[in-house]
């Protein structure tokens, strides 16, 4: 069963590793065909003889070309260094969207099924979390009918029913984020393997206690420890953060709606269309009348 789970991370990786290299291919052609046209434009300035407002396009070039811009090692470090931030975040972003999506939703398979592959995957038991929660997300753990089913009885081997980050759930992820972090990191910085991982290490972590700070609690289920996953409690003070309140919401949203697909890196969402805000999402939410709005977001 892990070895299975392990192949279909690193397929998805390297889908999504596919996409990256697609939209650098686009991002490259979109600048040389600004370059060109800018090119253009500077040549037929100079052709303009008539137009002597400025000195000759030669000599302007020469002079551009004799102009070097001096970095101490130091600060190419720190722009190196500031520059990674926004690449492991999009990554990240990326990563939980089509995991998310295609994998726990299982909307691979329909990609399977319209190549014509006998291809199948069940999402690992998220199908089933979705199908417990109701629209106010408690569980249906008090519900004797659905202590009947079969989907109860896969969630109920585990303590936290499917919302929380082991740790062997973190290393799948590791290992996911690899195939896609090291060959980016080195094309774009040069990087050592070794100065990969202590970037995406790091990473991978905070994902991990973020999720575990929010999932759990927001479906009434208790925090898990270190010993389980990355802990919660690492930032349990900042689960009154708007940041924090940000992202339960969304989460909401997604339990309501096909929609919201990244959870603690939003991001892709928007890139994809499947963001849809609460205005929207609040109108199809079925609640218990004696369910105040305000008992919607879990503090």
């Amino acid at each position: 069963m892990i070895v299975i789970l392990i192949v279909i991370v690193i397929i998805i990786a390297i889908v999504i590793l596919i996409v990256i290299v697609i939209v650098i291919v686009i991002v490259i052609l979109i600048f040389k065909m600004l370059f060109l046209i800018l090119l253009s434009l500077l040549l037929l300035l100079e052709s303009c003889n008539s137009l002597k407002v400025s000195p000759p396009l030669s000599s302007l070039k020469c002079k551009l070309s004799k102009t070097k811009l001096n970095l101490s090692p130091g600060a190419v470090s720190i722009i190196k260094g500031a520059a990674t931030l926004p690449v492991i975040y999009s990554l990240m972003s990326l990563n939980e969207y089509i995991t998310h999506r295609y994998y726990q939703h299982a909307e691979i398979n329909k990609i399977a099924k319209f190549l014509g592959l006998n291809f199948r995957t069940k999402g690992g038991g998220h199908p089933e979390h979705h199908a417990e929660t109701r629209d106010d997300m408690s569980l249906k753990t008090n519900d004797e009918n659905w202590k009947k089913t079969a989907a109860y009885a896969q969630l109920n081997s585990d303590k936290y029913r499917g919302t929380a980050f082991s740790w062997s759930v973190t290393f799948l992820m590791v290992i996911q984020m690899m195939v896609t972090t090291l060959p980016l990191f080195k094309m774009l910085f040069g990087f050592s393997i070794s100065n990969i991982m202590k970037i995406l290490l790091p990473s991978v972590m905070i994902h991990g206690c973020v999720w575990n700070t929010l999932h759990p609690q927001m479906h009434g289920l208790p925090d898990n420890n270190i010993f389980e996953g990355p802990p919660a409690k690492l930032f349990a003070k900042f689960k009154n953060s708007s940041y924090f309140k940000y992202i339960e919401l969304n989460h909401i949203g997604h339990h309501i709606m096909p929609c919201n697909y990244n959870v603690c890196c939003p991001g892709t969402d928007f890139l994809f269309n499947t963001h849809v805000p609460e205005e929207i999402w609040r109108r199809k939410q079925k609640i218990d009348e004696k369910t105040s709005t305000e008992e919607l977001v879990l503090n």
